[in-house]
């Protein structure tokens, strides 16, 4: 009967023996004939007279003899994405393999096809010689073992490592505008290295060795993936920000006003008249004092104030955030939480702790209405993942029905509340707690186990961004804003900060870089997502005055080129010994806002003010110019 194990090196497609044998059959076969003759006398009329019969018998014999031959070959056909190469398989790796390493095929082939024993052979080698030739097929898979499988985990765990230290640049003032595409770039890095990463060996040194170049093939195109996913998140998240910018401060694009701002650094010199009989003009301003400052200048020092005192520059600044998630932020943390309508079933959670911690300060009845009724979807919800979760358990492991239900209760058992499992759920402290569970019970082994969790963890936020699932926003809504009606300076901070969580917690399995808390600004993220920076944004106004402008020209006299002078004073004419006022003056004054968004490094201190004060003034706002000018009511300057 066929025996034996290939060994050496193997191709992909290539076909090995798995052993053979051979049968001589031999068919005896003997012919027997009965010949009969039968005489019939007539007689002249045609009638019959006497019938005689003659019989004899007569034989022959052969024998057929064949020589049937069984042969079992197994054809290596690796399904993943791993290069094809030579693998040392069949027990002729080079390093220890824990586990059979395909050895064990030949043998669970030759069952499969029913040629296992002397009397399998014999029947086949029959059913060729009456039918002709004899062909079977079969797949078989060698077995795995634990230590095969914890070697292949940790060297993705070794991966992971590598691939969380891949950096790429990216410009603070493209972040700020919504310009920078970090996750895109990693991404492209990820994929420039692809290769190094992968690290494929011209040989592999078994299929155990080609199974761990599988599973970084794998692992490296599902980061490339969520990356690329993270990518098209922040582009809506950066957006929801400048959006939020513009609707509050209003006036043009924040990425038009930055994009202007090199623009406005010199303001060099002007020519006009390019094609005249005397050719071009060219001007050029000067102003007095040359940059204007917000304190206060005296005519020692600046040409045009004569004994006087002034103030050529007054500002005020209104601040975005100023403090994370709170005031206009909480606009911007509904748009990156939720999608139109609903969020996400984490923010829910953490409304719902915050309506408790609210509720425990201080009683009212319709916060608690409207958290009980936060309370019913969020358990609704909950149910759903479990039922999600329950499924997935059911596809991955041997557990019975009994024994998924009861692996998800106790988990569900552990939280303390609704809210604090919603919030599990969101960060993915959920899945991987079941899987441990799971794993408790079923007895798997580490490699299982973490498997599992993976596959709980993509369940999870699937269901998590089911429409079935997310929560409606009107809901949170409602919970939140009779939160903060109770106990503005108490419960306001804790809710942001819930709010704040919710795009700086997420799994350390799926984030590149542990993301920390945040301190002034906002932090720009998809969610549940990777922060990336952190933005902020001021309204600025300026107001001033120059007490003294100049224009001057490259034409005129020799002893005095042309000069246009602005500068308060009173103009007046001698008409025949006496003077005639005409008028006066005014200084060249101007008004201009802008707005000005920075973008720094994810992570604390942030960017902007904590304290709580969202505008600011310089002295002498909003009057610039003369300080002992006094303006009167309804003077334009006061009107701001």
């Amino acid at each position: 009967m066929p025996r034996g194990v290939p060994s050496g090196v193997v191709e992909p497609g290539v076909t090995v023996s798995f052993g053979d044998a051979s049968r001589d059959v031999t068919v005896e076969r003997e012919a027997t004939a009965t010949w009969e003759r039968r005489v019939v006398e007539r007689g002249p009329n045609g009638t019959v007279q006497d019938v005689s019969v003659d019989r004899a018998v007569t034989s022959d014999e052969a024998t057929d003899r064949y020589r049937v031959r069984v042969s079992v070959t197994g054809t290596y056909a690796p399904r993943d994405d791993a290069p094809d190469g030579p693998t040392a398989t069949f027990g002729a790796a080079d390093r220890d393999v824990a586990g059979p390493d395909l050895a064990d095929t030949p043998a669970a082939a030759r069952a499969e096809l029913n040629v296992e024993t002397a009397g399998d052979v014999d029947r086949m080698a029959r059913d060729a010689v009456e039918r002709g030739d004899e062909r079977r097929s079969t797949v078989v898979y060698g077995d795995r073992s634990g230590a095969d499988l914890d070697r292949i985990a940790a060297d993705i765990s070794t991966l992971s490592e590598r691939v969380r230290d891949l950096e790429t640049e990216a410009s603070m003032a493209d972040a700020a505008v919504g310009e920078s595409t970090p996750y895109g770039d990693l991404a492209a890095a990820v994929r420039d290295r692809r290769d190094a990463l992968r690290d494929a060996p011209r040989r592999y040194d078994g299929a155990v060795d080609r199974g761990r170049v599988a599973a970084r093939v794998a692992y490296l195109d599902a980061v490339i993936g969520e990356l690329e996913s993270a990518s098209d998140d922040r582009k809506a998240a950066s957006n929801g920000v400048l959006d939020r910018v513009n609707d509050a401060f209003g006036g043009p694009p924040v990425g038009e006003v930055i994009a202007s701002r090199e623009a406005a650094r010199d303001p060099g010199t002007y020519a006009v008249g390019d094609e005249g009989p005397a050719g071009a003009v060219t001007f050029a301003p000067e102003g007095s004092p040359g940059y204007l400052p917000r304190t206060a200048v005296d005519g020692e020092r600046v040409e045009g104030v004569y004994g006087t005192t002034t103030r050529p520059l007054a500002a005020r600044n209104v601040n975005y955030a100023t403090l994370p998630y709170s005031d206009v932020s909480g606009g911007i943390a509904d748009r990156i939480l939720g999608t139109d309508d609903t969020v996400r079933l984490g923010v829910a959670g953490r409304s719902l702790l915050a309506a408790d911690e609210a509720l425990a300060a201080a009683d009212d009845d319709d916060l608690r209405a409207d958290r009980n009724a936060l309370a019913g979807r969020v358990d609704a919800s909950l149910g759903r993942v479990d039922d999600a979760l329950q499924g997935r358990l059911a596809k991955r492991t041997d557990l019975s029905r009994e024994q998924r239900n009861a692996v998800v209760e106790s988990v569900a058992s552990e939280y303390d509340s609704l809210g604090d499992r919603a919030v599990a759920v969101g960060d993915g402290e959920y899945p991987n707690r079941v899987a441990s569970e799971a794993a408790r019970v079923g007895s798997l082994s580490r490699a299982e186990r973490l498997g599992l969790a993976a596959h709980l963890r993509v369940e999870t936020r699937k269901a998590a961004g089911r429409d079935a699932v997310r929560v409606p926003a009107r809901f949170v809504d409602a919970t939140t804003t009779a939160s903060r009606t109770i106990r503005r300076d108490r419960v306001e901070s804790k809710i942001e900060s819930r709010a704040r969580k919710a795009v700086a917690s997420v799994p350390d399995e799926r984030v590149p870089k542990p993301v920390r808390s945040v301190g002034a600004g906002l932090p720009v993220a998809p969610v549940p997502g990777y922060w990336v920076a952190t933005v902020n944004a001021w309204n600025v106004q300026v107001r001033g005055e120059y007490p003294r402008f100049a224009l001057r020209a490259n034409v005129g006299t020799p002893d005095r080129p042309f000069e246009y002078v602005r500068e308060a004073d009173e103009v007046s004419v001698d008409v025949n010994g006496e003077s005639v006022a005409l008028g006066a003056t005014e200084p060249v004054a101007f008004e201009t806002r802008t707005v000005v968004v920075v973008a720094v490094p994810a992570g604390p201190p942030g960017v902007g003010d904590v304290d709580g004060t969202r505008e600011e003034t310089s002295g002498g706002w909003p009057c610039p110019g003369s300080l002992s000018a006094s303006p009167g009511e309804g003077d334009e300057c006061t009107e701001h």
